[in-house]
């Protein structure tokens, strides 16, 4: 679970990301930040996700959507268009 901890102990090295960014922001600001998450896990993996940063009493919360199988539709879709042109 990550409920009490520091970003950096979750994610070591996520304060330099962009992600990390918005955290930040959204600690110092108190407004919600959305952004669309492309990662390459070490397995080589790639994943997306459509994540909001939503102030939350000292913290954040974070929610985010599994946009993954979207961006595989996209990709086969931009594919198939491309062969018909």
């Amino acid at each position: 679970a990550l409920c009490g901890k520091h970003m950096e102990e979750a994610w070591p090295g996520i304060s330099v990301t962009e992600f990390g960014a918005a955290i930040m922001q959204t600690l110092r600001t108190k407004r919600s930040v959305s952004m669309e998450i492309h990662h390459v896990g070490h397995t080589g993996v790639e994943r997306w996700a459509a994540t909001t940063i939503q102030p939350w009493g000292d913290g954040v919360i974070l929610v985010s959507r599994d946009l993954t199988p979207v961006k595989h539709a996209e990709s086969k879709l931009d594919a198939a268009l491309n062969r018909y042109r």
